[in-house]
């Protein structure tokens, strides 16, 4: 699993990075806290693909945050 935005530069950089044996909620969940736990904020827009487990986590611990699904997956 992996999270980049964009700094206040406007640049991009890798915000974290983790190993996950399965793509579930619980293991996005874990994920988001973690960032969260990093003193993530200012956070406007998250973009990922269609998974319903990244889905509910992002919802969960991303409040009132606008979501913007993928077009592609690379």
């Amino acid at each position: 699993m992996i999270a980049v935005g964009n700094n206040t530069d406007g640049y991009t950089e890798i915000l974290s990075m983790m190993p996950g044996d399965t793509e579930s909620e619980s293991s996005w969940s874990e994920f988001i806290s973690k960032l969260k736990d990093k003193d993530l904020h200012g956070v406007d827009v998250t973009n990922s693909y269609d998974h319903k487990g990244l889905i509910r986590a992002i919802m969960q611990y991303s409040c009132g945050v606008t979501r913007q699904g993928c077009q592609s997956k690379l």
